[in-house]
C-alpha cells in the first residue's frame, strides 16, 4: 500500500482507476486479487511510509477507519494537520518515525518543544487526546493496539492474525535495527548524564 500511496502523490494524474485498470492487465488472478486489496484502500493523503502501513495495520487489528489528514484550526488563523482523525471520540493518531528526532531534521529538543506546542493548540481545539505511535510500536503491532485501546479506540472486529504475522515478519529487521539505535541513545544519554554529574559532584 505505501508504494500505490506514493505513487498516487508522486502523479497527480494517476488516480485509484488507472491502477485499477493496469492491475485487470495481470496473468495471474492471485497477483490481481492482492493488488485490489491495495488499490482498494490506495490514497494520495497518506504521506508517509510509516502512514500507510500504520493505516494497514489499523484495519487488521479491528479498529475503525479514522479520517485522514483531518485539518484543525487554531486561533491566529494557523491551520494544523492530523494524521488519522477519528471524530467520534475526539480521538487523533499521529505516526511519528523514529528518525524525526535523532537529529537528522534538526535539533531533537526543538523538534520536541514543537510538537508539545502543537498538541497543545489541538488540545485546547477540542481534541480529547493525541496518540502518538512509531515504526516500533507497528513493527510489533500490538503496542499500537494497545496505546489505543487505552485511548478508548474499540475494535469492531477480530484482528487479522494471519496479516498481522505476516506485518512482523516483514518489519522484524527493521524493528532489531530500530530496537538497537534506540538502546545505543539511551546508553549515550546515561553516560552524558553520568559525566555531567561527576563533574558536579566532584
Amino acid at each position: 500500500m505505501a508504494a500505490a500511496d506514493a505513487a498516487l502523490r508522486g502523479d497527480p494524474s494517476l488516480t485509484p482507476e488507472t491502477l485499477r485498470g493496469d492491475n485487470e492487465t495481470r496473468t495471474t488472478s492471485r497477483g490481481r486479487a492482492h493488488a485490489r486489496w491495495v488499490i482498494d484502500r490506495a490514497s494520495a493523503q497518506r504521506e508517509s511510509v510509516l502512514e500507510s502501513i500504520s493505516d494497514a495495520a489499523l484495519e487488521w487489528l479491528g479498529f475503525p477507519p479514522a479520517v485522514l489528514q483531518q485539518e484543525f484550526a487554531a486561533e491566529g488563523g494557523r491551520i494544523d494537520r492530523g494524521d488519522f482523525w477519528w471524530r467520534n471520540l475526539r480521538l487523533l493518531g499521529e505516526a511519528d518515525g523514529e528518525f524525526k528526532y535523532d537529529g537528522r531534521f534538526g535539533d531533537p529538543s526543538a523538534l520536541l518543544r514543537e510538537r508539545h506546542a502543537r498538541d497543545r493548540r489541538l488540545l485546547g481545539g477540542g481534541i480529547r487526546a493525541i496518540a502518538h505511535w512509531g515504526w516500533i510500536d507497528v513493527a510489533r503491532v500490538w503496542p499500537l493496539r494497545d496505546l489505543l485501546l487505552g485511548h478508548g479506540l474499540m475494535q469492531l472486529r477480530a484482528p487479522d492474525l494471519p496479516r498481522l504475522h505476516s506485518l512482523i515478519q516483514t518489519l522484524a529487521p527493521y524493528d532489531r535495527l530500530l530496537s538497537s539505535l534506540r538502546g545505543s541513545r539511551r546508553r549515550g544519554a546515561a553516560s552524558i548524564e553520568s559525566t555531567t554529574d561527576g563533574r558536579e559532584n566532584g
